[in-house]
């Protein structure tokens, strides 16, 4: 047969090159075009009038300038806010918009002397008051002046409000930034944004907050960092017929006319030392009911058919509010603690519903799916690897939450709950209100491990760090005909390729809980690929079972005898094995068969 294709003539040909040489020119003439209108946009904002420009002819900037780059320069340090915040919840006639106004004042510190001030601000326009001015800036110390703004303007790439100033910030001084801004109360769950609901066929809104992870920027311009925390004073005004709530209580209601409209001022007492993305606020016409525990005023806001509780908000009162992680490559500390958290909570509550068993169903066994592909990533990451928003929403995934919860519950078990409660509450009560890298808490819990005589074979740090620094977990295959226990890297493809490398090899310091015909036995520990454990050594009809109650984050496999053995105990005495572990031999047995 010959060979097919199909087949131009030269003058045909001629054209196309012609005319695919004029397409190659046109696109490269307008990429030229759009690179200068994209600089020049990077240098001035201005969708209305008022807002904040660049003074004089906008040049490039280079890309090492320090508003070039996603993170704060360490020369200022936030000490408190004053925000007041005005949303509208009914749309502008004209435009059409939800919007909001606000006016902020944050106190500052220079630690080390600078002509540069970055904070951040993202979809806010910077109005001018009657004095002609949208940022000022003062100095706090007796008998000093700041030096004036000499160029001000919004870096939008990396979500910065730039100004350069004419003269240095006095190192050990403090200064007073204030600015006024109007932004656009959007429905896009980031930020001071809106929400909608229907009650009685009627739409309701409600101005409320998602902050985190970087998204306070959105609301008010402020040093949005998780390390850079700062007290707050947040007055909110809002229509008649609806409240306004926040961090703390509010302390004063009045009523005032704005703009020509009767309106009320809700001022809150001030907050704790905390960080941005921790501060939250709320206008609805929402109802609440309340009681007085130990003391305590609680209440709970909602729509009337909608109040519930929450255990895993609860536990974030001290994992991230009262602790906060230095940055949010150690976010899986946060939210996988509120995630295990939220189970002994639940079981404490009711403890015959045996809920605690829930987690290696609604966790354990969802995130290994996801952690068992080649593309997963580790728990944490250096500072340097994330940087941009994106890169930090994109940490709120099952890893953070599921597999941070499944390895909190190992490091639990293999500790004991008591000793792991007491690292926790060490840790807790040293690092109130700031800011902690998740080593610390390992250094805590090794106290604990040390006072109370627990036997693990190594310091926490070095078990942890081989389930927190790399992606995965191991196939722990049990073979019970020569007591060789052994471990590899389970991926569900097993042809394929793993880029991301480990300083661990893909080898972990795994913990294993068993039981021999029945009998828990003494806690055994892998710490390398292959090791000899001759007390797992069978025959007969002696069996062994690994990973009691599923308490560890990994897939166990068997030799074949060892699996006969399981098979007819389940046959036979089903309840010889937990629960939880009859569905985990399940587990184990399809996805080792995928």
């Amino acid at each position: 047969m010959g060979a097919k294709g199909f087949f131009i003539s030269k003058s045909v040909g001629v054209v196309g090159i012609v005319l695919g040489a004029g397409a190659v020119a046109t696109i490269i003439a307008l990429s030229v075009v759009y690179s200068q209108e994209k600089a020049k946009a990077d240098g001035q904002v201005s969708p209305t009038d008022g807002v904040i420009t660049t003074a004089g002819t906008t040049t490039p900037t280079p890309s090492n300038e320090p508003w070039d780059k996603y993170r704060l320069p360490k020369s200022l340090v936030p000490d408190h806010y004053k925000v007041t915040l005005w949303p509208r919840l009914k749309p502008d006639p004209i435009t059409k918009l939800y919007i909001f106004t606000g006016w902020s004042e944050v106190v500052f510190e220079c630690v080390e002397e600078t002509r540069l001030i970055l904070i951040h601000s993202n979809k806010l326009n910077y109005t001018k008051p009657e004095n002609g001015q949208n940022v000022s800036l003062t100095a706090l110390a007796e008998g000093a002046t700041a030096p004036a703004i000499q160029f001000s303007w919004l870096k939008a790439e990396t979500q910065f409000l730039v100004l350069q100033l004419t003269g240095p910030l006095v190192k050990g001084q403090k200064y007073r930034l204030s600015t006024s801004f109007i932004g656009e109360l959007a429905d896009d769950l980031g930020g001071f944004y809106r929400s909608e609901y229907t009650e009685n066929n009627v739409t309701k809104i409600v101005a409320t907050t998602q902050m985190q992870p970087t998204d306070a920027r959105k609301a008010f311009p402020c040093f949005d960092e998780p390390a850079m925390k700062a007290i707050f004073n947040i007055t909110l005004i809002h229509d008649h017929g609806t409240i306004a709530l926040s961090n703390g209580m509010e302390i004063e209601t009045s009523n005032k006319t704005m703009d020509g409209k009767d309106v009320q001022v809700t001022v809150f007492e001030q907050t704790k030392k905390m960080s941005t993305y921790l501060l939250a606020f709320i206008v609805s016409d929402f109802k609440f009911i309340s009681s007085i525990q130990n003391g305590v005023l609680v209440r709970i806001f909602a729509r009337a058919d909608a109040i519930t509780a929450g255990q895993g908000e609860y536990a974030l009162n001290w994992f991230g509010n009262l602790v906060t992680l230095k940055w949010w490559n150690d976010l899986w500390l946060n939210e996988g603690f509120a995630s295990y958290v939220e189970y002994l909570g639940a079981d404490h509550a009711e403890p015959t519903w045996n809920v605690k068993d829930l987690i290696v169903l609604s966790d354990v066994h969802r995130v290994m799916a996801v952690d068992a592909l080649a593309s997963s990533h580790p728990l944490s990451s250096s500072e340097e690897a994330i940087q941009r928003p994106e890169q930090i929403s994109e940490l709120f995934d099952a890893i953070s939450y599921s597999k941070g919860a499944s390895v909190l519950r190992m490091l639990s078990n293999f500790l004991t709950e008591e000793v792991f409660k007491e690292g926790l509450s060490s840790y807790l009560k040293t690092f109130a209100y700031g800011n902690t890298v998740y080593t610390n808490l390992w250094d805590h819990l090794q106290t604990a491990a040390v006072a109370n005589s627990v036997p693990i074979p190594m310091k926490v740090h070095d078990i942890m760090n081989t389930w927190v620094l790399q992606m995965g977990f191991p196939l722990v295959t049990v073979d019970t005909s020569t007591g060789i226990v052994t471990q590899k890297h389970f991926l569900l493809d097993p042809e394929s390729i793993v880029t991301e490398p480990s300083i661990y090899n893909y080898k972990w310091v795994v913990p294993i809980q068993w039981l021999k015909n029945g009998e828990q036995q003494a806690t055994a520990w892998l710490k390398i690929e292959s090791e000899p454990m001759p007390e797992m050594k069978v025959s007969g009809g002696n069996w062994v079972l690994a990973n009691l109650d599923t308490v560890g984050y990994y897939r166990v496999n068997y030799d074949q005898g060892n699996w006969n053995r399981l098979l007819n105990v389940l046959i036979t005495n089903h309840t010889a094995l937990p629960v939880i572990n009859r569905a985990q031999l399940i587990d184990d047995a399809f996805n080792l068969a995928r």
